[in-house]
């Protein structure tokens, strides 16, 4: 679970299981429980509109200013700081994602503002995060995909009897699409709601579908166990 990311100066993050390193033309930096961090485990980084770097890691979440990391607030709710998985900002808020704990949602300077809870009785794995335009926010883990929108939330698919249904990966094309890249093959959701599903093995050439990306043609490239695919229409190519 290494973490990569590109901020605005160009500068690569490289999150890893013994800290989080900047890389440049010149030496790179280093942080570590010793100078900030929760734990040497960094999961994911995202830098939010204010310039702030946010780092999950397997023990909590730590915010970064000007170079300066310093250990975040506790995100938790009178349990163990969670391990934070996946980060997305909103309107001036930030979701984290974590491990067991659900969805929290936080402020600009990392205070709780409340948390999703996705199951009552066994919280899922919430791997993916991607907010909406309309203020909602889409979830996926190893219970399937959920949306959340102004306190309702809405099970999309349900993973937890479809083991090929555990998320991976969110991602929206320029045409709204919601591509949700999954442990057995892949779906598309469209705008108006409707599911296109390719099955991992039969309708593509792959199983485990990690991340996508579109490119000025509107090519999609995805992610695989099997390597990098191209995908062309309704064709795939290795």
């Amino acid at each position: 679970g290494a973490g990569l990311f590109e901020d605005r100066e160009g500068l690569v993050w490289v999150g890893s299981t013994d800290g989080l390193y900047r890389m440049s033309e010149v030496a790179a930096v280093g942080y570590t429980r010793d100078n900030g961090l929760e734990s040497n485990y960094v999961r994911v980084v995202m830098q939010t509109e204010d310039q702030v770097l946010w780092i999950g890691q397997a023990a909590g979440l730590s915010r970064g200013i000007h170079g300066r990391v310093g250990r975040g607030r506790r995100t938790h709710d009178g349990g163990h700081d969670p391990s934070v998985l996946a980060l997305a900002q909103q309107r001036g808020v930030v979701w984290a994602g974590t491990y067991d704990r659900g969805v929290f949602k936080l402020d600009s300077q990392g205070e709780v503002l409340g948390r999703i809870s996705l199951d009552a009785h066994s919280e899922p794995m919430v791997r993916a995060l991607l907010p909406d335009e309309d203020g909602g926010l889409w979830i996926g883990g190893n219970h399937g995909l959920s949306h959340y929108r102004e306190g309702q939330l809405r099970t999309v698919l349900d993973g937890r009897n479809d083991p090929g249904m555990v998320v991976q990966v969110l991602y929206r094309d320029a045409a709204g699409t919601l591509w949700v890249g999954a442990t057995g093959g892949m779906l598309a959701v469209a705008r108006d709601g409707s599911l296109r599903r390719w099955k991992g093995g039969r309708d593509l050439p792959a199983q485990y579908v990690f991340d996508f990306l579109q490119d000025p043609s509107g090519e999609l490239w995805i992610a695989s166990d099997r390597g990098l695919l191209r995908m062309r229409g309704n064709d795939f190519r290795v």
